[in-house]
């Protein structure tokens, strides 16, 4: 099944939390800061040394203590971000108050990181791969940030490195920029050229003019922005139901939208039911619970007739409903390991780090999902994500579903 590939301007991280009451800091420097972050979460996570010892996690903050006050603020968020990557809690994280930002997007594919998306100005890098930054090889660059994420999941490093590539305040505490209102990109373009861009940051929320690469114009996953809709292609019988996110559309609460979506069902009958968890990041879990009632009854609940979508961005309660559909349904997954270990855990909450400007996201509690099942739920059937593919309009998970 040939498709476009998604407008997506998520040129900001996302932030994966619930309600999140915020307690601000009193700190006067960054040792006092790392000294806030490191009781406040100990006195707040509900299992801070589940990976990391309590010994470790106390002299990492000591040695960063010692030489915090010396450090600039982007060598600050770096240090502690390693700290935070020793806790491997996928919701335990720092997000700075960024001041700007580079107004490009990268998406990670087989080949490497690729420019999918940017302001008009630099529309010459749209579809390009990124082979040096700043003179630093794309491979180093990579390698430096996979120090400030946790490393028991490759698709959550992909993800989250993908997402901060764009971040002047990353670059710059990772040693990979020296000015961080310009960082210079040499690129691989689609038609095999070498190109030197220099790319100026902006202010954060400055508007821009936003383009894409060619094949972004008609995604399939993205064709709507709703966070659930569905769409039937009569020329192979296959009904598609896109579940972007775990809300509800208060213009369509859930249950009206799935009584439209089986009505569908019955009216059309299609041979195969395909369920799109793949840019879903969570929510709410309980949102998709009439739908997952409704398809065990159906008829499509049988091998081979119903498909699950999973990929790096199923997280937190999507990750949740695609356990449930694994668990309790004949669904066949495609795609990608999720980002979001099956076990994990959630329910954040927040606290502020005042002087360094940082807000810290801390979990709640943890949630055994399934019991004896370690890191990312695996696809039945694993897809890749090639920039060939992606250049020539192919999904690879829906030509998959097609050809079956």
């Amino acid at each position: 099944m040939k498709f476009q590939s998604p407008i997506i301007f998520l040129f900001f991280v996302c932030s994966l939390h619930t309600s999140c009451s915020q307690v601000q800091s009193s700190g006067k420097s960054f040792s006092d800061e790392a000294v806030y972050f490191s009781k406040t979460l100990a006195a707040k996570h509900p299992d801070l040394f589940k990976k990391v010892t309590k010994r470790d996690f106390d002299s990492l903050v000591t040695d960063l203590k010692t030489i915090a006050n010396s450090l600039p603020p982007e060598k600050f968020l770096v240090e502690l971000c390693k700290i935070n990557a020793r806790i491997a809690d996928e919701h335990t994280r720092i997000e700075p108050d960024y001041q700007s930002v580079l107004p490009v997007r990268f998406d990670w594919f087989d080949e490497g990181l690729v420019i999918v998306a940017t302001d008009s100005i630099y529309k010459n890098c749209l579809g390009a791969r990124v082979l040096l930054i700043n003179n630093h090889p794309a491979e180093e660059a990579i390698r430096r940030f996979s120090f400030l994420l946790k490393n028991d999941n490759a698709s959550f490093q992909k993800y989250w490195i993908a997402s901060y590539f764009n971040k002047p305040i990353f670059l710059k505490g990772l040693d990979l920029i020296i000015d961080n209102r310009m960082v210079s990109y040499k690129l691989l373009t689609p038609q095999g050229d070498t190109l030197t861009q220099i790319i100026r940051a902006l202010a954060t929320g400055q508007p821009i003019v936003k383009v894409v690469s060619a094949p972004m114009k008609g995604l399939l996953p993205y064709k709507k922005d709703n966070s659930y809709w569905y769409e039937f292609d009569s020329a192979t019988n296959i009904l598609y139901f896109n579940y972007a996110k775990c809300q509800v559309d208060e213009n369509l609460p859930f249950d009206r939208f799935n009584d439209q979506l089986f009505e569908e069902i019955k009216l059309k009958n299609p041979a195969k039911l395909i369920v799109d968890l793949r840019f879903n990041g969570g929510g709410n879990s309980a949102v998709l619970n009439p739908f997952l009632k409704s398809i065990k009854k159906s008829y499509l609940n049988q091998n081979g007739k119903l498909f699950v979508i999973i990929g790096r961005k199923t997280a937190s309660s999507a990750l949740m409903n695609a356990l449930t559909l694994v668990k309790e349904t004949n669904c066949i997954t495609v795609g990608e390991p999720t980002g979001a270990n099956i076990n994990h855990f959630g329910e954040l909450k927040s606290f502020k780090l005042s002087y360094a400007g940082f807000t810290i996201y801390y979990s709640t509690r943890f949630w055994e999902n399934w019991a004896g099942h370690n890191g990312a739920l695996m696809p039945d059937v694993a897809v890749t994500h090639s920039l060939a593919n992606f250049l020539n309009n192919n999904d690879e998970a829906l030509d998959y579903i097609q050809r079956q």
